[in-house]
């Protein structure tokens, strides 16, 4: 979603008093494209999630589909959001925040690496009140 600010203002116009709205998107936080990958540390048997550049805002370019356009993902830390929200009016209620399920990978993984995908989230779901 890119600019946030007219999107979310959209929301609250759009929206009665007192709604709620829900955000789900990929955890800004340990998925960013290009930006963010899996790491081992073998002395300490232990599978990682490196992260660089969270706290910038930054359009990443994707690779395009055959035949499609390309396109971009757009990253902000989750304070971006959790802001940009108050800015419009609304108020973060809840968070939950989503596993990947090692199960619905189409090839069998480390274990290690099934085991971080259960503890690091692939999504944080925000849910936020109006009025």
């Amino acid at each position: 979603m890119d600019p946030l600010a007219p999107i979310v203002a959209s929301l609250a116009e759009a929206l009665k008093h007192k709604s709620r709205v829900v955000l789900l998107m990929t955890h800004p936080a340990f998925r960013q494209p290009r930006h963010s990958g899996w790491g081992v540390d073998e002395s300490r048997a232990l599978t990682f999630r490196r992260i660089d550049s969270y706290l910038t805002s930054m359009a990443v370019p994707m690779k395009a589909l055959p035949g499609r356009r390309p396109t971009r993902a757009f990253h902000r830390p989750l304070s971006a959001y959790v802001n940009q929200l108050a800015d419009s009016g609304f108020a973060v209620d809840a968070m939950e925040e989503l596993p990947g399920d090692p199960a619905l990978r189409p090839r069998p993984r480390d274990a290690a690496i099934n085991r971080a995908e259960r503890e690091i989230p692939l999504f944080p779901a925000l849910r936020a009140r109006r009025g």
